[in-house]
């Protein structure tokens, strides 16, 4: 079966619309989908339980998720090293975790649909945050300095003529992703194999629309919606991805060509208006 990813607004759909974890696997097995839950949707559900008047809010968050049954991606930065560990050695690359990672997994699930929110899921969102905050490693405005630098001589248009312009500097891009690990050549090497590595093609082309969207469109991207692209790369290794966030259904095919989206709406067949329902919470 084909792996569905399923982003953090379609889980806090599903509770809005009160379809249970178990009738959402049903649903999707029946189109030929497995499900797949990210580290980063379980992060971004998880930071309801820090307004402790939402816990309930939460705990129907994490029963859907926990009754849905779903394997789950490797963190991004994970996969990016594992394709980089792949170019240089021919490392097996899992992009879903297993074994005791699964079980411990599990385990914060199964506590969180309690409405358990410990130190440990507190320090799991700390974490995170300030990983956000701090490590560039996947998509940062820092990643974009270069290009603004270097102003393109050409009338730019179009995403794809922003990819196409710069095409030449993508070593340098996949050498800022992965943290300046790789050689020169290896980088190289990568940046001319793209297609072999889904994950660091994700977060170039993700890199690359923030600056479309800085020389093209004039403005600099909101921090939430940059952050969105983290859901692409974790999906990396699926067949679909699954949303009603409007813009994130606009750009997958531009961060991942192979990746499908669906929207929540034609995934359950209801029908919304012209602008999005408010996310739980």
């Amino acid at each position: 079966m084909k792996k569905a990813y399923l982003e953090a607004n379609a889980i806090s759909r599903a509770v809005e619309n009160e379809i249970s974890g178990e009738a959402l696997r049903e649903k999707l097995q029946s189109k030929g989908y497995l499900a797949v839950i990210g580290f980063h949707t379980i992060y971004e559900l998880a930071k309801i339980f820090l307004n402790a008047e939402k816990t309930e809010i939460g705990k129907s968050l994490f029963i859907v998720v926990k009754n849905l049954g779903a394997m789950y991606s490797e963190e991004s930065k994970e996969i990016l090293r594992q394709e980089y560990k792949n170019c240089i050695n021919k490392e097996f690359i899992k992009p879903f975790i297993s074994d005791g990672k699964l079980t411990y997994t599990n385990s914060e699930i199964d506590k969180l649909a309690c409405g358990v929110f410990d130190s440990r899921a507190r320090v799991f969102i700390q974490n995170r945050e300030h990983s956000f905050r701090s490590d560039h490693i996947i998509m940062s405005a820092n990643n974009i300095r270069a290009f603004k630098e270097n102003p393109p001589q050409d009338r730019l248009c179009t995403f794809e003529d922003v990819t196409s312009y710069y095409r030449d500097s993508f070593p340098m891009l996949v050498k800022k992703i992965l943290n300046d690990v790789p050689t020169e050549s290896v980088a190289h090497q990568i940046a001319g194999t793209l297609d072999s590595y889904p994950a660091i093609r994700s977060a170039v082309m993700a890199n690359m629309y923030l600056v479309f969207v800085q020389l093209v469109q004039k403005v600099v991207p909101a921090t939430d919606k940059v952050d969105d692209h983290r859901h692409l790369i974790e999906a990396s290794y699926c067949d679909v991805f699954i949303t009603q966030e409007k813009q994130l259904l606009n750009n997958v095919q531009k961060i991942n060509p192979e990746l499908r989206a669906i929207s929540w709406s034609d995934l359950v067949g209801l029908t919304y208006g012209a602008v999005d329902a408010p996310t739980v919470g």
